[in-house]
């Protein structure tokens, strides 16, 4: 009994190692391209870790090695013909001058939105009110950092409804490409009539790639059903996670849909949460919610879930890496990010 809980220790205490060490690879990846030494470099990690999970992110990386060669070596393959939005703060110029070195380095054209300010004291949230909910996660007072930035998601999706995109990705400044990306939203093989695809290495992870028998398709990228990839999940976490909105593919009617969302339910949590549980059938929710700890059915209970249903996948691999690169300004926790609703004039 206690050689097995040792053996446990040493197994966990490897993996956070080498989580420690992958954390470090996708920087490498988008920078000089090293797959192969970061795909070797994972399989040695994973030896010591004894984590499955380092088997699937190794298939992966290799992956989207052959993705860049594909892409990187086609003389046409600078640039898109949709749009990358990303979205950025006035005052955040560092994150944005890593963000933009970064897809010059791979050949990306983007596209800046000003984010939506809520952190000046002076903000004023009243032009908001009819996108913010009486409550947040159960509470009257909410997170300015988060409300700010799902305002900022809303304003993209104003964006391509009001320009009529047919196809566009949206990122956030901290939401940083792997690869070189596709020219067009052809070569990514989605489904016919999408309203969603999260495209970040964070969802991507929850797939589990010997499942989708990635090596045998002649396609490189792969699409998952977005409740497949929750399935999927809860089968590695005891709790229910957030997929992350630093990188998705977004459909004109999916925008439209979005907009929906937050005019129904409201700002009531993250965004990448309000996606999640909008993405989800009605009858898989009941489902996936009894399966929940006590404490987080009563953490979702206290979402506000409208009647949008969102047409959603997963892409396999991912192409977006969550970096929180430049000196942050947004304060997302503690007690001085949270203001009363009271003191605003709602």
């Amino acid at each position: 009994m206690q050689r097995d809980l040792l053996v446990r220790a040493r197994g966990k205490s490897w993996a956070r190692l080498a989580h420690y060490f992958l954390s470090k690879i996708p920087q490498s990846l988008a920078d000089r391209q090293w797959f192969a030494a970061a795909s070797w470099f994972e399989g040695w990690l994973g030896r010591l870790s004894w984590d499955p999970g380092h088997a699937r992110r190794r298939r992966a990386y290799i992956q989207l090695e052959g993705i860049h060669k594909s892409i990187a070596g086609n003389p046409y393959g600078l640039g898109q013909e949709y749009p990358l939005f990303v979205m950025n703060r006035d005052v955040d110029t560092d994150r944005f001058a890593h963000f933009a070195r970064r897809c010059d380095r791979l050949g990306i054209t983007y596209t800046r939105i000003p984010c939506v300010d809520t952190m000046p004291p002076d903000f004023d949230f009243r032009p908001h009110a009819n996108y913010i909910a009486d409550t947040f996660w159960g509470s009257t007072s909410f997170n300015r950092g988060i409300v700010g930035n799902f305002l900022s998601h809303i304003r993209i999706w104003e964006r391509i409804v009001e320009d009529r995109i047919p196809f566009a990705i949206v990122c956030e400044d901290d939401g940083l490409p792997v690869v070189t990306l596709p020219r067009s939203e052809a070569e990514f093989q989605l489904p016919t009539g999408f309203d969603l695809v999260f495209i970040n290495l964070r969802a991507a992870a929850w797939l589990d790639s010997q499942a989708l028998s990635l090596s045998s398709r002649a396609h490189p990228f792969c699409c998952v059903p977005f409740e497949e990839a929750v399935l999927s999940v809860m089968e590695q976490h005891a709790r229910l996670v957030a997929p992350g909105a630093e990188g998705y593919a977004v459909s004109l009617a999916g925008a439209a849909a979005l907009l929906q969302m937050a005019r129904s339910a409201r700002i009531c949590s993250g965004d990448d949460w309000a996606m999640m549980v909008h993405s989800l059938s009605p009858r898989f929710r009941e489902q996936l919610f009894k399966r929940l700890s006590p404490s987080q059915q009563r953490e979702v209970a206290q979402l506000i879930i409208g009647e949008v249903q969102l047409k959603s996948y997963v892409l396999h691999p991912g192409l977006v890496d969550h970096r929180d690169k430049g000196k942050p300004t947004i304060v997302r926790l503690g007690p001085g990010s949270r203001v009363e609703r009271s003191a605003m004039g709602f």
